[in-house]
């Protein structure tokens, strides 16, 4: 058995990890983004107050690492959302959706699979049934 090519992945763009882990990883083809937060790069804080400018950050700061590897996010499989309060869940979705619409993808195939995460004050919810009633 061949063993797999690994590769870490950084961007000049983005700050240096400041722990043992590299922002994204190519493998055999495949490219795995770290989590990204929705921290600045220029200032190295959180961008804004909001849960809408920390989401466009976050995603920005993911395209930089996949223009890296030569790709885009049109090339996204599979997206993980945290989110500290269900209640920003809309309004998380109403930035996200732009960076990732059928209109995006030129042969109109939907959106990568997403799953929702609340590391909320009691419990942590996922997405599905147990997100709808996290809501309610």
């Amino acid at each position: 058995m061949s063993k797999s090519v690994r590769k870490p992945v950084y961007s000049s763009k983005l700050p240096k990890p400041i722990a043992p882990y590299s922002p994204a990883m190519l493998s055999n083809g495949f490219v795995f983004v770290s989590g990204q937060l929705g921290v600045d790069p220029k200032t190295g804080k959180l961008a804004g107050s909001t849960v809408e400018e920390q989401t466009r950050q976050a995603l920005e700061n993911a395209k930089l690492l996949l223009e890296e590897a030569g790709l885009t996010l049109k090339d996204v499989v599979k997206v993980t959302v945290y989110l500290a309060n269900i209640a920003d869940f809309e309004r998380m979705n109403q930035v996200y959706k732009t960076y990732f619409t059928e209109a995006t993808r030129e042969d109109d195939s939907p959106g990568p699979a997403t799953s929702q995460r609340c590391l909320g004050r009691d419990r942590a919810y996922s997405s599905g049934e147990e997100l709808n009633q996290a809501s309610t």
